[in-house]
């Protein structure tokens, strides 16, 4: 996509405040809040990656603090540091530690996630929070395992197009909403399994302008996972901020600093855990925790879709 190389070309930061819906048969529906923030220069290359969840996962500390896991290449080094504040008996430390080394003898499992817009919201939702970088879904499904089947006019100017193929063994079907308004851009996709009466996956994209480039604004996704042998139906929520060329401060793409998240915190007003420095060892104060989670009223595209299927 021409955009996605035209935004690579760019100093540019985005910075995603999202929610991950899970609903499990027999379950209620549990919100899982995150943060993702990118902030790349292309010379002198520099790359920030950050993936930051509102409480942290099962496994990682206490459930009350913010889990980051962040990247940094600068100056020809990849700094890799994951972790969370956290209260122990002599004080507040913070939980973590840092790799340093060149990117490719670096393991994946300590990475953040890589997401990238403009590709994955036409890809699948469970790639979506990947620690690796997307195939390019255009070029792998739609010029590759798929072919253009059947093309209609629909109202407003909109054109709906119908892909069909095979990958690795089960047929598919894509149907693909091209919005007149933006470009024909793809505003709307669902993707159907052939053996299935319902589809596997829907997608949302709301678009705006920035300049020259047309960049996702807001962004839904849907489909099911399998965990545990159980069936997972998630749902990403995703608001997408762009800061392009000069928006992005010299101050963020400069090496050493401990976390260039804090910068993208503070410019979109969204809090963050944090010592307090001036607490005493083992007080109840030692920790300025981040405000408790709020969703954007304007995250959702359709809001009535938060508690079913997007149609």
């Amino acid at each position: 996509m021409d955009q996605a190389d035209a935004l690579e070309k760019r100093k540019h930061c985005l910075f995603v405040i999202g929610e991950v819906h899970e609903t499990i048969a027999g379950n209620d529906l549990e919100i899982k809040p995150f943060y993702f923030i990118r902030i790349y220069q292309p010379r002198p290359r520099f790359e920030y990656l950050a993936t930051v969840y509102a409480k942290s996962p099962e496994g990682f500390g206490s459930q009350d603090a913010q889990h980051w896991l962040q990247s940094a290449f600068c100056d020809g080094k990849m700094h890799r540091h994951q972790g969370s504040i956290t209260r122990r008996y002599r004080g507040v430390v913070e939980d973590s530690r840092e790799i340093t080394g060149e990117p490719g003898d670096l393991s994946v499992v300590d990475a953040p996630s890589r997401l990238e817009p403009l590709k994955d919201l036409l890809g699948l939702p469970h790639t979506l929070l990947d620690h690796t970088k997307t195939p390019d879904p255009i070029e792998k499904c739609f010029f590759g395992y798929a072919k253009l089947s059947k093309t209609r006019q629909l109202v407003l100017g909109h054109i709906e197009s119908t892909w069909t193929g095979r990958h690795p063994d089960a047929a598919f079907e894509i149907e693909v909403t091209h919005d007149a308004a933006n470009r024909y851009f793809p505003k709307r996709l669902k993707c159907y399994q052939m053996d299935q009466e319902q589809s596997t996956s829907r997608s949302l994209i709301d678009w705006t302008k920035h300049g020259d480039l047309l960049l996702p604004r807001r962004g839904e996704m849907e489909g099911p996972i399998w965990r545990m042998r159980k069936q997972v139906d998630q749902r990403f929520y995703m608001k997408f901020h762009w800061l392009i060329g000069d928006q992005v401060p010299k101050q963020w793409t400069e090496c050493g600093h401990p976390n260039y998240g804090h910068f993208v915190l503070d410019h979109f007003g969204r809090t963050y855990d944090r010592p307090n420095p001036n607490a005493r060892p083992n007080f109840a104060g030692g920790v300025f925790w981040a405000d408790p989670w709020t969703t954007p009223e304007d995250l959702f595209i359709e809001p009535d879709a938060t508690t079913k299927t997007n149609r």
